[in-house]
């Protein structure tokens, strides 16, 4: 199965609706003409037929005809509101449609009244509606949706990969371009990275922050100061930083707000997936740390102390500032 890259246009909605945005960020193309994307119902997987859910790719369209009944795997990006590429998921399976294909779904989904729907979500964010009516075909392409893995958060691309010197919409073949793809897992790093390099953050979208930078570069140096080298790894799956001391695993998850239990609402469900979602088997003992400056309040040590006991999740907060020694928290 051959591996593309294909780009879409931004939603922060998550392309499950239109989101009126995408507009603002682009220049000559359909989004900016329309006022929408075609591909911005990508992942509303609320509309199903016989288990497949039919939507659109620009980049494919584009060669639609060659690429008529194949399946393709193609790993998606989107330029997101600070302007930076960044990969948003990937899909398995997924199938160019056939004329027949298409005109078949745009049937039922007229008979359904998913098309209206479409209409009417368009004219809510004061986009063109005509881009969709009954006589166009807004599908290209089908897949199940146990085919797609939607990336949280999503990853920036490195300024080596190709789809950093792509503006249109066009598919690339992954095996033939010289482009640094993490299809499945991303792999350590023994050195913190530069403050300032553009860093993700909890959001959906990536953007630069550089407190959340600074804050790792910093407990980095402490951590490897305490732990040596090659027991503290950065980024490794996506984990801000990663400690290795003997059968104990320390992931931890850095936040720059000055909110400690802002920090932790964004921080609980990331540090929590990256423990456990893929969890390896040697990985017997486990402890979860979320790392702001936001000061350790009786209300916040309450609330942890609930967590930790009452649910038994193994996770602290920590207080930490650029001035600060390292946390008692690691020993």
């Amino acid at each position: 199965m051959k591996r593309y890259c294909a780009r879409i246009c931004w939603n922060s909605y998550g392309w499950v609706f239109p989101s009126g945005e995408a507009k603002e960020l682009e220049k000559g193309s359909y989004v900016t003409r329309a006022g929408f994307g075609h591909e911005e119902w990508l992942f509303n997987f609320a509309w199903l037929i016989d288990g497949y859910h039919y939507a659109f790719l620009q980049p494919v369209n584009n060669s639609r005809k060659k690429l008529e009944g194949e399946t393709l795997e193609i790993l998606l990006y989107a330029i997101n509101q600070s302007h930076y590429r960044v990969y948003v998921g990937e899909i398995k399976g997924c199938e160019v449609l056939t004329p027949a294909q298409a005109t078949a779904a745009l049937k039922h989904y007229k008979k359904l009244g998913w098309l209206r729907s479409m209409r009417n979500q368009i004219q809510k964010v004061g986009a063109n509606a005509s881009g969709i009516n009954d006589a166009s075909v807004p599908f290209n392409v089908r897949f199940r949706r146990n085919d797609v893995r939607l990336y949280q958060p999503y990853r920036l691309a490195r300024r080596s990969d190709v789809v950093t010197s792509l503006d249109r919409y066009k598919l690339v073949e992954a095996d033939r371009k010289a482009i640094v793809m993490q299809w499945r897992r991303r792999k350590g790093a023994e050195a913190p990275p530069s403050v300032q390099t553009i860093t993700r953050s909890g959001h959906p979208g990536v953007i630069y922050d550089p407190i959340h930078a600074a804050l790792q570069d910093r407990l980095f140096r402490l951590l490897k100061a305490r732990f040596g080298r090659g027991a503290v790894l950065c980024e490794e799956d996506f984990v801000d930083i990663s400690v290795r001391d003997g059968k104990r695993r320390i992931l931890i998850e850095i936040k720059s707000d000055a909110d400690a239990r802002l920090a932790i609402r964004k921080g609980l469900g990331q540090i929590l997936e990256y423990a456990y979602f893929h969890r390896k088997p040697k990985d017997r003992r486990v402890d979860l740390l979320i790392v702001a400056p936001g000061p350790l309040t009786a209300e916040v040590s309450t609330y942890m102390k609930i967590l930790s006991s009452g649910f038994r999740m193994p996770v602290t907060y920590c207080s930490f500032s650029l001035g600060d020694e390292l946390p008692i928290a690691f020993g």
